[in-house]
């Protein structure tokens, strides 16, 4: 039974919140170059809003998936030290917030590429779920470790 000290939940927290807030930092800062140039596009047949919302999606599910699968498996692992069994956990969170704010940057792009408003929806979905996404503290205390 594991719990995270001070330092590492402080860590975490404050990767967690730079990335938030750089990914909010970067839409905000996309958006109004694209509302600046005055021919904006309002489409959803187009092929990048496509793109942005279904890679959007799997992202999402993949990052879920990832983290969960990781976190399972870790559980059920016996941990030699409290320094491999929080780099695994480090490592899980790290990973399900990179592929989120992978699939944002990618739809900013996609939205100033394109100038489509739109695009701008599977960006904001992404930065809710990262978000909402914190590191759990509790799927730690599941880690075993000498």
């Amino acid at each position: 039974m594991g719990r995270l000290t001070a330092e590492d939940r402080k860590s975490n927290n404050t990767l967690h919140m730079a990335l938030t807030v750089g990914l909010m930092l970067i839409t905000m800062v996309f958006y109004c170059l694209v509302n600046s140039t005055g021919n904006q596009v309002y489409e959803t047949k187009t092929i990048f809003f496509i793109l942005a919302s279904v890679l959007s999606l799997i992202c999402l599910m993949m990052s879920a998936k990832v983290y969960t699968t990781n976190i399972k498996a870790a559980a059920s692992k016996q941990w030699k030290s409290y320094e491999e069994a929080s780099a695994n956990f480090r490592a899980a969170n790290v990973a399900r917030w990179s592929l989120i704010e992978g699939i944002g940057l990618m739809s900013v792009v996609l939205a100033y590429l394109e100038k489509n408003v739109l695009i701008f929806i599977p960006v904001l979905v992404s930065v809710l779920f990262l978000f909402v996404s914190k590191m759990n503290e509790e799927h730690f205390n599941n880690y075993k470790y000498d």
